[in-house]
């Protein structure tokens, strides 16, 4: 073998591995839900809001005035709790369900 034959043997060779990689990555991500990608990865926190405690992502905010708790990136779209009314987003619906699930007892 030349040098240019196994210099292309191992480019082939790295270069399927990579595709590979980024092909079961995609896969991994596809597979996981965003509610569990929540629970399971994102940094929990338990706070009071509404006569009620709540786990929620730590980077939550609590609204004083209000005695609600807040998704600073999707408060506009109803990410509230206690919920005030339905958020927009039926995805958005879900996860608040499943933070209300896994809410600890009082």
């Amino acid at each position: 073998m030349t040098d240019e034959t196994t210099a292309k043997a191992i480019l082939a060779v790295v270069s399927a591995a990579c595709i590979a990689a980024f092909v079961w990555a995609a896969v991994a991500t596809a597979r996981t839900p965003l509610p569990r990608s929540m629970l399971d990865h994102i940094p929990q926190k338990v706070a009071n809001a509404g006569d009620r405690l709540w786990r929620v992502p730590q980077y939550w905010e609590h609204d004083d005035s209000k005695d609600v708790l807040y998704d600073p990136y999707f408060a506009e779209d109803g990410l509230i709790l206690p919920p005030h009314e339905a958020p927009k987003d039926p995805e958005l619906a879900r996860i608040l369900e499943q933070i209300a699930k896994n809410a600890p007892s009082p």
